[in-house]
């Protein structure tokens, strides 16, 4: 309803260039992320991965040379959890 979308217009997310701690959770993560797709595709070689100003990306090339379906990115976040 209409007060909802007051409350949601109220809310201001930080931006990398406004918030330090935001860039060392995105950084954080980021490891986090590459450490669980490692476990979980053994061999796989991680790349380039730093933050972005929505979030954070790491390049993995795994040794199958295939690309992360679906379901492997559903083991991936679960393996962050």
């Amino acid at each position: 309803g209409e007060s909802s979308m007051k409350w949601a217009e109220a809310i201001a997310l930080p931006t990398n260039e406004e918030s330090e701690a935001l860039l060392r959770i995105r950084h954080s993560s980021s490891h986090v992320m590459a450490q669980a797709v490692q476990k979980l595709f053994k061999g796989t070689k991680c790349t380039i991965g730093p933050w972005i100003e929505k979030g954070f990306y790491y390049d993995f090339d795994p040794p199958e040379g295939r690309p992360f379906k679906d379901t492997d990115l559903r083991k991936i976040k679960k393996e962050m959890g």
